[in-house]
């Protein structure tokens, strides 16, 4: 290597160093002035060497730190094909058309348009099929639950242009990380419609933000909704506002604790889980919550009186019966107020 090739190289280098904290070149022109003072051509292909390595140092810290800034960046979700919604449970979902409701639960009878039903339990239910096959509306059954196992089924006649199964089953896409289909609250024996209470637990239960909102009730088969809807990908993490379609806003909270005694209350309690089962003295109002295992739930309500009642997995197995925990009494709650309540499950 001669002189003039070291000359080129190091100038070169000099004028290639990106902008950066450490003094590279620095180093550079200081090997360039050692060159020019003729030093000798060991000390040169050493300062060459020392700022090759240090250049790519420099560089290749840039590229890890804008790798380290691509990954940090949220991905968001495909595009759904045109004129579709993506519609699903969990990080699985489908495209259905963007006009079609989701409906969330089990509905034997639902809107009176194309809809979707969203899932996320192991039910039977039985519903008596429509007589005239020719009125029979299309829906889309959609189903997932917590082992990973996810179906989409398409019923009834969806018309020329509508979805086809295999379009459904084509378009099944996998959110990105980070992202997951609004959840659905479980209803009350697994079957029918998920109240105000179970999903707020279901969106918390995900890492949901949760704002309530009361709205005058519009149809019959829809106690609540939510925003974004019930099953259509949002962000973990991000808030998704509940609107509660009962007669009367749900603006109190009942909460207190479930738990097995020896005998008559209160005597010696153990905290214990189950399904607490709350219904109104005139029963328009008939609301489950599910007590954790230290025996605590909380459930959202309409002001009034309830006959506070549940159903203990141990003591049902026991004593065969259903709902035969209670509380003490009917309980009066008031609007805008928390009410604690003790069941107790009594063993004689």
């Amino acid at each position: 290597m001669n002189d003039q090739i070291l000359s080129d190289l190091l100038e070169r280098s000099v004028n290639n160093v990106p902008a950066s904290q450490v003094p590279i070149s620095d180093i550079l022109r200081t090997g360039s002035a050692i060159r020019r003072r003729r030093r000798g051509a060991t000390v040169l292909v050493g300062a060459v060497v020392l700022s090759v390595t240090a250049v790519g140092a420099v560089v290749a810290g840039q590229n890890g730190q804008r790798d380290a800034r691509v990954a940090d960046q949220i991905t968001t979700p495909p595009t759904p094909p045109a004129g579709t919604k993506w519609v699903g449970v969990g990080r699985d979902v489908v495209a259905i058309p963007k006009e079609w409701p989701v409906v969330p639960g089990v509905y034997c009878q639902g809107p009176s348009e194309p809809y979707a039903t969203i899932t996320q339990w192991h039910v039977t239910v039985g519903c008596t099929p429509l007589q005239d096959s020719k009125q029979a509306r299309a829906s889309v059954d959609i189903e997932g639950n917590a082992s990973g196992g996810f179906t989409t089924q398409l019923d009834g006649d969806a018309g020329s242009g509508g979805p086809t199964q295999r379009a459904l089953d084509a378009s099944r896409t996998t959110l990105p990380e980070g992202w997951i289909a609004i959840p659905s609250g479980e209803p009350y024996g697994r079957a029918g419609l998920p109240s105000v209470t179970s999903e707020v637990a279901a969106l918390r239960a995900a890492g949901f933000d949760v704002v309530l909102k009361h709205v005058p009730a519009d149809v019959q088969w829809q106690r609540v909704t939510t925003e974004p809807e019930i099953g259509t990908p949002a962000q973990a993490g991000s808030t998704v506002t509940v609107y509660d379609h009962g007669a009367v806003a749900s603006s109190s909270t009942l909460k207190g604790s479930l738990e097995w005694v020896g005998g008559p209350a209160p005597g010696s309690a153990v905290p214990h889980p189950g399904i607490i089962h709350v219904v109104s003295s005139d029963d328009s109002v008939d609301e489950t919550a599910q007590a954790d295992a230290d025996g605590s739930w909380d459930i959202r309500l309409p002001p009034g009186q309830y006959t506070v009642r549940a159903t203990s997995p141990g003591y049902l197995s026991a004593r065969g019966v259903s709902d035969a925990c209670s509380a003490i009494g009917p309980v009066t709650v008031r609007a805008d107020h928390v009410l604690n309540v003790k069941v107790y499950c009594q063993l004689h």
